[in-house]
């Protein structure tokens, strides 16, 4: 998924700066680290200067200038459980798949009967990322499309505190994001394929159903005792008075659950969209190479669920 991030860092001019600051600075940015790794992230843009430190003299380096740099950035990451589309280069006999994606080099192991191969496009399911600094690609190991394990946890929601993360997202940013995401949704909610292919990814339970909700962007939830919600089509909150036995509590700040919350919500509607674009008729679901695709999901999310219930 893009974001916007701020970053800060020293730039070294070799021969001091003779154009105006903002200009060779983004130049520099430009230069260095668009279309690369940086900061466990990859920059796609350099948006905008937001400050500019004074020329310092480096005295390591005959007539180098230092300057501290902070900016914001348009950059791509992939988080866990994000679907993204994978081009097959490679396809070994022991299963594993070597692929591209965008900005993304993708290796992940599928069954040997699958009937993907070198050419074809897959859905796939991030698992794990590596973002080597200044290299032009996001090391991505996926899993192929798959129901996701149902997470048994209840969320207790403390005062936030400061965040520690390398990049923080901002907060109102995710919740434009998951506005207009649910804007689109509710274009295409009584497109018959859209709702069923929403109807496969929701992964909800009786816990969800028996319990109250809250809206997804509710004010105040500092006290409340949370689950994410498991459906694109349902992003509300559930709200829960006793912990079930089966689950567990985990503490979690109003502004971390937030962040959380939403980029699960970011997910699975976007998930969907990738999906109908796959889809995008009842025809191309029961054809083709996407319907040994589904009839794998079924079967994997009766038994997944089938486990939960009992």
């Amino acid at each position: 998924m893009r974001f916007k991030f701020v970053f800060s860092t020293t730039l070294t001019f070799d021969e001091g700066i003779y154009s105006p600051p903002e200009d060779a600075c983004i130049k520099k940015l430009n230069d260095q680290f668009v279309g690369r790794n940086f900061q466990s992230c990859l920059i796609l843009k350099i948006s905008k200067i937001l400050e500019i430190g004074p020329g310092l003299i480096n005295h390591h380096s005959s007539g180098s200038v230092n300057r501290s740099v902070t900016f914001e950035v348009e950059a791509l990451i992939y988080l866990p459980n994000e679907m993204i589309m994978c081009n097959i280069l490679q396809r070994k006999e022991n299963g594993v798949i070597v692929g591209i994606g965008e900005n993304a080099a993708i290796t992940l192991q599928i069954d040997k009967g699958c009937n993907f191969n070198v050419g074809d496009s897959m859905p796939v399911i991030v698992k794990k990322t590596g973002y080597t600094p200044l290299v032009d690609k996001i090391t991505v190991f996926a899993i192929p499309f798959v129901p996701q394990a149902h997470e048994l946890f209840v969320y207790q929601i403390e005062k936030s505190q400061r965040s520690s993360e390398p990049y923080k997202f901002d907060i109102k940013e995710l919740q434009e994001q998951v506005h207009e995401e649910l804007k689109k949704a509710e274009k295409s909610k009584d497109e018959k394929v859209y709702s069923w292919i929403n109807a496969q990814l929701s992964m909800s339970t009786k816990i969800d159903s028996e319990n109250k909700r809250l809206e997804w962007n509710s004010s105040d939830l500092v006290g409340k005792k949370l689950i994410i919600p498991r459906s694109p089509a349902d992003p509300h909150l559930i709200l829960v008075d006793e912990v079930p036995s089966d689950y567990t509590v985990i503490y979690m700040s109003e502004n971390q659950f937030r962040v959380k919350y939403y980029l699960n919500i970011l997910i699975l509607l976007r998930s969907t969209e990738m999906l109908l674009k796959l889809t995008p008729t009842t025809d191309s679901l029961a054809s083709g190479k996407y319907k040994e695709m589904w009839t794998i999901y079924f079967k994997l999310k009766k038994e997944m669920l089938s486990k939960i219930e009992k």
